[in-house]
């Protein structure tokens, strides 16, 4: 489910969840609510930070990619956190891109549509390596679908299957 975003669609996007999280702030607020007010505050804060982590990987397509899932459509939640990255990873971008598009695919043709299905990566560098982990909290209903996927390694040098149940995946 890969997509050509324009300029003008992505800052609509974008203002569209801003204005979100503002009511949200706006109506805590008026509530007297303001530990969730603060909540989403510190929310807007880790979701900035990591998007500033994400652009110095040095990897624009892989970073657009994670940036831009919210608005795929996708039957899961993707959230994700860069931990620790002292340098980026250029030449790995296209393969990462195209591995990544694949495996939101194949989980999009394998959870269950009516579960709330999240999607957690992490990113951080391991010895000379940046490794990517994700892990799947949701219903998984074609698991060969998946594990067919996985066991096919499209390009990345290494891929190892974690945890694998019905309701979690992690690799």
């Amino acid at each position: 489910m890969s997509k050509k975003w324009e300029t003008m669609e992505l800052l609509a996007f974008n203002r569209h969840d801003w204005l979100n999280k503002i009511q949200l702030i706006k109506w805590n607020l008026e509530l007297k609510n303001t530990e969730d007010a603060e909540g989403i505050i510190d929310e807007i804060i880790r979701e900035a930070k990591n998007e500033a982590e994400l652009s110095l990987l040095k990897m624009p397509k892989t970073a657009e990619l994670l940036i831009t899932s919210k608005w795929m459509g996708y039957p899961f939640t993707v959230d994700y956190e860069v931990l620790l990255i002292r340098k980026g990873c250029p030449q790995m971008d296209q393969c990462m891109y195209n591995w990544t598009v694949a495996f939101f695919d194949a989980l999009s043709a394998s959870v269950n549509l009516l579960w709330e299905n999240e999607l957690g990566i992490a990113v951080y560098e391991s010895g000379e390596h940046i490794r990517f982990t994700f892990d799947l909290q949701g219903k998984i209903e074609d698991r060969d679908t998946v594990e067919t996927f996985l066991q096919s390694g499209q390009g990345v040098s290494e891929v190892e299957i974690v945890t694998f149940t019905e309701e979690e995946l992690v690799v």
